[in-house]
């Protein structure tokens, strides 16, 4: 039977039973709880008529997301926090300022939650994607923002609209632009995203850094605003502490890594001139990001379109990367060359004492040199020196990063469900049906084999 089929045929056997009135958050009414058609929560105190007969509010039957956005703004005071959401482009843009603010507000945070960082995103890779993205506003201006966007894709056969981060395997990590211990703010995102629930079918968040207290709050938050979620590990980010400088590290690798760093500078050595290039915002990084394409070119990566300009929506990303100026002045480019001929490239972006890794490859021509290797001694040798504490390496935890650090940020990746129909559906063939394929797949244990079998005499 095919998943679609599953999907149909659990629809009304699915049972939901949000915990939180999406009307008034008032928690008097918790008890109090109807449940209209869709199973979205409704109380008594928003209820339209009289006594027992009362018919519940529901935001899909009843009334349209822009009005309950308005019902949520008038119950707050003039002085309190009034939400907004964002589906066009242009007046996303106009946004810069505030939110640049905001992120500046709130302390160092790494490039990728400037408004910069996701207007270049947006215009290199949202050309199919739909804008989402909910604002909170206080009087002194933007207060927090989740840069989300719904995209059409199938799960499973089953065609859906899917919210998520703007976001792909080039953004480090994703979450809420938000004051990490304020827990009200946070709440009110959730809302937002629900109230518009008739804009998409379910939700998948891929990416969110497990930091305490802000995925405590997130997750609290997003527990009691009546959507139904299911969470599960996603990647493994390796990073390398530099606050002790870069001896402290270097003795901190195993003596075989001290010894392939040297065994690659000698092999380099003997093979030609070596030279070292550190490219920064008032060097040609444009024509040092032509050199990494180039070289890019030349490694594993092109085979399978996966380097570094093989696609024009990278292109068109890095290139905007270099353009615009926020972003420029936190660019650094690390080039190796032997005998005059780039081999190697790493590229990052920086952020206070925070350094995050965004693309790194080599020719493999000269794979038997690991000229990756002595390019990364090098340039965490000058991070290290410039006041650098850490570097990100981001992305997946591959097992070469193992050889530099033994530290990583967990992240999490979270489905979430609303009261709809077919969310409802998702949230059955997710929570329960593929599980329970899965445990039939599975090979017996050996404690359930029969214990005979292994016996021989």
């Amino acid at each position: 039977m095919t998943c679609s089929r599953l999907l149909q045929e659990s629809l009304n056997a699915t049972i939901y039973r949000p915990s939180t009135c999406f009307t008034c958050r008032g928690m008097e009414c918790v008890k109090k709880f109807q449940f209209c058609p869709t199973k979205l929560p409704v109380c008594r105190e928003n209820a339209v008529g009289i006594g027992d007969v009362a018919k519940p509010h529901s935001i899909f039957l009843d009334s349209t997301e822009e009005s309950i956005m308005r019902s949520m703004t008038n119950r707050q005071s003039s002085s309190s926090p009034c939400v907004r959401v964002i589906r066009d482009f242009d007046e996303l843009r106009g946004l810069r300022e505030p939110w640049n603010q905001l992120v500046q507000r709130l302390g160092p945070l790494p490039t990728w939650f400037s408004f910069d960082w996701y207007d270049c995103w947006w215009q290199a890779f949202g050309t199919r994607a739909q804008l989402f993205v909910p604002t909170i506003w206080a009087d002194d201006g933007l207060a927090a923002a989740a840069p989300m966007m719904i995209v059409n894709a199938k799960i499973k056969g089953v065609p859906c609209r899917v919210l998520r981060f703007m976001e792909n395997g080039i953004t480090p990590r994703s979450q809420f632009i938000v004051a990490g211990d304020n827990r009200a703010l946070v709440v009110q995102l959730w809302d937002a995203i629900a109230v518009a629930a008739r804009s998409w079918d379910l939700a998948v968040l891929a990416n969110v850094p497990q930091l305490p207290p802000i995925i405590d709050i997130w997750e609290d938050s997003l527990n009691s605003s009546g959507l139904a979620s299911i969470s599960a590990p996603d990647r493994q980010s390796a990073y390398i502490d530099l606050s002790l400088g870069y001896a402290a590290f270097r003795q901190s690798v195993s003596l075989n890594m001290r010894k392939n760093i040297n065994a690659s500078r000698n092999r380099l050595l003997k093979m030609g001139e070596v030279e070292f290039e550190s490219i920064s915002e008032n060097d040609d990084l444009g024509g040092a990001l032509e050199t990494c394409y180039a070289i890019s070119a030349r490694s594993w990566k092109a085979a399978t379109q996966t380097d570094l300009g093989g696609r024009p929506g990278r292109r068109r990303f890095y290139g905007a990367l270099v353009e615009n100026e926020l972003l420029r002045s936190r660019l650094h480019i690390w080039i190796l060359r032997l005998g005059g001929q780039p081999i190697a490239f790493e590229m990052a972006v920086r952020s206070d004492r925070l350094v995050t890794g965004l693309a790194t490859d080599y020719d493999q021509t000269y794979r038997q040199c690991s000229p990756g290797v002595y390019l990364r001694a090098r340039f965490l040798e000058e991070l290290a020196d410039s006041g650098v504490d850490r570097y990100d390496l981001a992305g997946q935890l591959y097992g070469y990063k193992l050889y530099w650090t033994k530290h990583s940020l967990p992240h999490s990746q979270y489905w979430v469900f609303h009261g709809g129909l077919k969310s409802r559906g998702l949230h059955f063939m997710k929570a329960r049906v593929l599980p329970a394929l899965k445990r039939l797949k599975r090979p017996a244990s050996p404690d359930s084999a029969d214990p005979g079998a292994a016996v021989q005499g």
